[in-house]
């Protein structure tokens, strides 16, 4: 599923968007999102992994709260997805406190070449991204500049992280884990 460069949010407008195609990504009935679907991307699969490729040297810019239950600027992922970054940058930009991404009982994401930067909820675990009961690998990834309660750029709950070739660096996190905090990490 490719996305089109800087396109964040859902509109009908002949452009993948970075939420339509974890959407689509997410949806395995017919891979095409929510109704009435987002036929801008690519349809995902609903019986396998889906890859999402982000533009070379792409900038994807979250300005709101997407997924609210998780406060994450993109929505909860639950299925298996690769994410060819491409040196591409996911980051919180304005003044609202939200982390970038979660993922959720029994999601299997897979960052490559990615930067993931600003993501910030004071009150909360996970500046970038919030894992729970799920696996997270990050392959030549940046983590930068992310703040959060707990666990600076990453938040993960009885889940298994991998982390090659990475940096990891200007993350705070108010009570613990700058970088990484987990609860039963496997």
């Amino acid at each position: 599923i490719t996305v089109a460069n800087g396109e964040v949010a859902v509109a009908d407008n002949g452009l993948c968007s970075l939420i339509e195609a974890i959407n689509n990504a997410n949806d395995l009935v017919d891979g095409q999102g929510n109704q009435p679907g987002h036929d801008d991307c690519a349809t995902g699969n609903p019986t396998g992994a889906d890859t999402i490729v982000l533009p070379a040297s792409g900038l994807f810019s979250l300005t709101k709260i997407e997924d609210a239950a998780y406060y994450s600027g993109l929505p909860a992922i639950d299925t298996t997805v690769i994410f060819e970054g491409n040196g591409a940058t996911i980051q919180r930009t304005g003044n609202t406190d939200m982390r970038l991404l979660a993922v959720l009982t029994g999601g299997d994401v897979t960052m490559q070449d990615v930067t993931l930067s600003g993501g910030r909820v004071p009150d909360y675990s996970g500046g970038a991204i919030y894992i729970s009961q799920a696996r997270l690998t990050l392959t030549d990834c940046t983590l930068s500049g992310n703040r959060a309660a707990n666990g600076g750029a990453i938040y993960a709950g009885y889940s298994e992280v991998a982390v090659t070739g990475s940096t990891l660096s200007d993350n705070v996190a108010a009570s613990g884990g700058g970088a990484i905090t987990s609860l039963s990490l496997i």
